[in-house]
């Protein structure tokens, strides 16, 4: 049920991972929170390897319990391997966690309608006054006191505000059931500046390629990619990325973006997880100027990786 009188807290564009994390987190305060979510979300599916690091899946267990995110279907691995077509370098004792990630935007969805949030899923806003902290949905008009952007990397907000999307890179993936060496693995093409994955979960594997260059031909990449390990040419779903050198956390006076629409993802790994889960977390509890001087470290870490993956 929403709200009566139509004002809210904060209103999130965007009901992914960072924007139901964000919403749960705000709703644990008390917070009035609305979602908007263009896409009907029993059918939205994200291209997402799934891969957690220790560090994602630390913060996912700080945020919604240890006993709570057993019902996710965690896989975890002791070892990983990095590839290329002349050297394989096995990381042993690394501890990595896979999962699928239509089970992970499911269960933060749950997680923030049990806390109470309303959400507004299958719908856009029309417009938007930031100067009257207003936004119309559906010929209403709607006040809040907050505005965040988390409506993924071809953010509508982003572009409203700015007048552009950010810059992107592309990515392929399949998911099967045939892969023989479940192994978490990460194949750099160095002449092509790519990378592809093999990440394993309880149900199948996903397999996939990320264009870091934004040049090459990806489809044909992938193709080779999944017959140098074996794999039939399956069903391909693609989606855009963050390239990682196109970065907004905020534009206006109480509007600030997080996750995929801010532009936050590593450069070299393309891991998104962990930066959907920290901005979400750091802005619940930052909700003012502190959070965009807090994130600054987090942007010159991934400027520092954008530097250093000319070298990998």
């Amino acid at each position: 049920m929403l709200w009566t009188k139509k004002k809210y807290d904060v209103i999130i564009i965007g009901g992914g991972l960072s924007g139901c994390t964000l919403g749960y987190l705000l709703r644990k305060k008390s917070k009035k929170v609305l979602i908007v979510e263009k896409q009907k979300l029993k059918n939205k599916s994200k291209l997402c390897g799934g891969l957690l690091t220790k560090k994602a899946f630390s913060l996912l267990e700080r945020i919604y319990g240890v006993e709570n995110i057993k019902e996710l279907g965690v896989c975890s691995y002791e070892k990983a391997f990095i590839k290329n077509r002349d050297d394989i370098l096995r990381l042993d004792d690394l501890k990595v966690y896979c999962v699928h990630r239509k089970h992970l935007d499911d269960f933060v969805l749950e997680n923030y309608l049990k806390i109470g949030g309303d959400i507004l899923e299958n719908t856009t806003y029309d417009s938007l006054d930031v100067s009257k902290q207003e936004i119309v949905i559906k010929g209403e008009s709607y006040k809040y006191e907050k505005l965040v952007g988390a409506d993924g990397v071809h953010s509508q907000l982003r572009k409203d505000l700015i007048g552009r999307i950010q810059n992107c890179n592309f990515a392929l993936e399949v998911y099967t059931k045939d892969m023989k060496n479940k192994d978490v693995s990460v194949y750099f093409f160095e002449e092509m500046n790519s990378y592809g994955w093999i990440f394993p979960n309880k149900e199948n594997v996903s397999v996939g390629v990320g264009e870091v260059s934004g040049r090459l031909k990806i489809d044909n990449l992938f193709n080779q990619y999944l017959s140098m390990i074996d794999i039939k040419s399956k069903k391909k779903r693609g989606a855009f990325l963050p390239r990682g050198n196109d970065i907004l956390l905020k534009k206006f006076e109480n509007v600030y973006f997080i996750g995929d629409s801010a532009g936050l993802i590593s450069p070299i790994t393309g891991e998104g997880i962990y930066y959907a889960l920290f901005s979400a977390k750091l802005l619940s509890e930052n909700m003012s100027k502190d959070y965009v001087k807090n994130m600054k470290l987090v942007k010159k870490q991934i400027r520092k990786e954008l530097f250093f993956k000319k070298f990998v």
